[in-house]
């Protein structure tokens, strides 16, 4: 099982090693929760299929009739 790491970081004070281990996660198909302006976003590797997995379990959520957002650097990170 899994368990949560809570890390405070301002634009003034960022955590390097926090934000390493949450790329960590990332590439080994983790999933990691962040703060927007208006809610918390829930954050993965949208071309592992396995990281999408984990995504719709803990919501619940049936993969096949749901969609999920994706958030790009540059539409030449785009691909079919």
């Amino acid at each position: 099982m899994s368990h949560a790491k809570i890390v405070k970081m301002t634009e003034d004070h960022l955590d390097m090693e926090a934000l390493r281990e949450a790329g960590r996660i990332l590439r080994n198909g983790g999933l990691v929760a962040f703060p927007t302006e208006t809610v918390y976003g829930l954050g993965g590797n949208a071309l592992d299929p396995e990281a999408s997995k984990k995504y719709t379990r803990p919501r619940d959520v049936r993969q096949t009739t749901r969609s999920l957002s994706i958030s790009l650097s540059s539409m030449r990170s785009f691909r079919w």
